[in-house]
Order: structure tokens, then sequence, then C-alpha cells
């Protein structure tokens, strides 16, 4: 089966620093727009559009060696060359401890990177997602009405907020170039991937070969890299934050680097509704203070923080983020949940967000 290409962007993030041990996000801009709580998970109906004015705000604090508390504010401690031990905050109020939330998610977004020839890669709204355990063995199935794919994926869970893909698996049907403005669906075999939670949105990102396409099929094509990033709501009252900082050996420094990526942004709902910003290339910026990780780009103008919950996955270190997003023109997003993942030698940051009229997700692959 054949599909004509639909329009899709992959955009440029372009790198920044950390300024110091903030614990606040940092935006290009500050005004007096206000950012959501990230206590309000992210449901179905969405959230996130632009204020009225574009303006943002901002809160950052002028003091040396700030990093994140319990509470979300920001906090220091002589006892350690000024740096408290960051914790990220819990969305549900509270210390969560408890394993990953199982059950069915819905109102899922995706969208497919494709490194083969031709480029392309598809987005939208679609599919749904169940997730069960057996074990320290985490299974995902998404798909169905809309969805991008049908597909099963196994994981081993990391923490109680994120699991990493077990090896050998493939995923069938996303679509790669093979024709002149066609596409076709591949066979891709799964070389990274990782399941995160964080304030009612399960982020599900793989990467992997897409296998090539004879020609004797009537569109061919050599394969080469895709990732597939999928980003589901529950609404059945799942606790929410994170367990970042539990773990007394995870560690940030495997993210610090500058990545090259392309990215992805998506509105639903409201104004903006449907739209996708995008240009070539780019960079993204993750640098390390007090134990935070501070994830800077301009294809959303801003940063974002983070401490680790394992080697491989981060939570937000504070609530009230907000980075820019630069079309139709520009708007502060309030995010309410978010996630930073590396696997193999690809970062995925993705950040879900709004305030009640839309919903816009924000979703980063980078590599070295």
């Amino acid at each position: 089966m054949r599909r004509i290409i639909g329009m899709v962007w992959t955009a440029a993030v372009a790198a920044a620093a950390l300024a110091a041990c903030t614990g606040q996000v940092q935006l290009d801009e500050a005004a007096d727009g206000g950012a959501a709580d990230a206590s309000s998970s992210s449901s179905g109906g969405g959230t996130s559009p632009p204020s009225s004015d574009g303006s943002a705000s901002s809160d950052s604090s002028d003091d040396a060696t700030n990093s994140p508390v319990s509470d979300g504010s920001a906090g220091s401690d002589s006892s350690d060359g000024g740096c408290t031990s960051p914790t990220s905050f819990d969305a549900s109020g509270g210390s969560w401890d408890g394993g990953f939330p199982v059950g069915a998610y819905d109102d899922c977004i995706y969208t497919t990177f494709l490194d083969t020839p031709g480029g392309g890669g598809s987005n939208g709204a679609g599919g749904a997602a169940v997730v069960s355990q057996s074990g320290s063995t985490l299974t995902v199935s998404y798909g169905g009405d809309g969805g991008v794919v049908d597909t099963s994926l196994e994981f081993t869970a990391t923490s109680g907020s994120s699991a990493t893909i077990l090896p050998g698996q493939e995923v069938d049907g996303i679509d790669i170039v093979c024709g002149n403005l066609e596409q076709a669906p591949s066979v891709t075999q799964v070389a990274s991937g990782s399941l995160t939670y964080n304030a009612g949105t399960m982020f599900l990102s793989v990467v992997g070969t897409a296998e090539p396409l004879a020609a004797d099929a009537g569109c061919s094509s050599p394969g080469g890299q895709v990732a597939l990033v999928v980003t589901c709501n529950n609404d059945w009252g799942a606790p929410g934050g994170s367990d970042a900082g539990s773990s007394a050996t995870a560690s940030g420094s495997d993210f610090v680097g500058v990545y090259s990526c392309s990215s992805v942004v998506e509105s639903f709902g409201a104004s903006p509704g449907g739209s996708v910003s995008g240009g070539p290339g780019g960079t993204l910026t993750i640098t390390e203070t007090c134990g935070v990780l501070t994830a800077a780009s301009t294809a959303v103008k801003g940063s974002l923080e983070f401490v680790p919950t394992t080697n491989g996955a981060a939570a937000p270190a504070t609530p009230n983020q907000s980075v820019q997003v630069q079309w139709p023109s520009p708007y502060t997003l309030p995010v309410t949940s978010s996630t930073l993942t590396i696997d193999g030698n690809s970062v995925v940051l993705s950040a879900v967000g709004g305030n009640g009229a839309s919903e816009t997700v924000v979703s980063l692959l980078c590599t070295k």
C-alpha cells in the first residue's frame, strides 16, 4: 500500500548555556504571562495556546547556587559547595514512589522522524495505548483508530517512572519514502527506546533502522534510520510527578553535550490548532550544574530543567516551567509534563502543555 506524503517539517534547535545553578526556566523574554501549574495533568481535550500578547513569564532567581527542592522552589546549601541535592517535584502534591502507572491511555499524538532517502515523516493525533506489567517487564500496545502504526513493545522498568526497551524487537508499518512523493510501510528493527511517565502523560520513543524496500514491490528504498515518538494521556487519576532524584546512583553526565536535532511542534484544539512548525538542522545544548540538567533550544526558545531518575532518563526539576513557541507567532507555552531520555546515540526531549483551550506537543530527536 502506498500513501502520498503528508506535510512534515523538521525544526531547528539552537544551542544555549546555563548561566548558573538557578533552578528556574531561562526564557529569552520575560513579561507578565503566567505559566500553568504542572500539577494539572494533561488531558485528552488538551492544553496549550498562545497568550493574547505572546508574552512569557519568568521566575529567575539571582542566587548563584540555587537548585530545585521538593516544593518546586529554589534553594541552596553551603554544606555541599552551595548546592542542594536535586529532588524532582511531584505533580500530585506528594512523594511518588510507586511503580509505572499501568492501564489505558488515550488522546495520543505521534511523530515519525525519517533519516531515509527522501526524508519526510508523519505526525498527527490518533491511536490509544495500554500499558501492562509482568514482573519488571512493561508491555505497551499502541495503535487503533488514527494511530500511525499498530505495535506492541516490551520494556524493562528502570525506575517507578521510566523503562528501557528490550532488545530484538521490531515495529511494522512506519511509512518511508520509496518513490516520487510516495510512501510505503517498512519493517523497522528497533535499536533503542524509552518509556517514561510524568504528570498524567506517557512518553514513548523508539529509534531503529527501516529495512530496504524491494524494487519488485513497485516502490524501492534502501531504508535507513527512523524514529517514532508518541505521547498519550491518562484520565484515571494515576498519581503524579516522578521519582526523580530517588536513585543515589543516577547521574546526568551522559546527557551533557551539544546535539544535532530535528523537531516538530504540534498544536491541536483552539488556535493555532493543527499547526506544525519547523526548519532544517539545529542543535540542543544540555548542561549540568548542581545535579540539574538544563536543556536549551531555540526551536522553542528558552530552556527546561530536569533531574535524572536513572542514567538514561530525567524528569522535570520544578513545576511552572515554560518555553516560547515561535509559530505562527511567538507565544508562551506553559509546560504541564515533560521528559528527557538518552538511549544509545539518541536523545529525545518531549514536552506537553497548554491552558485548557488546546494542546501542544514538542518533540525533539537529537544525536551527537
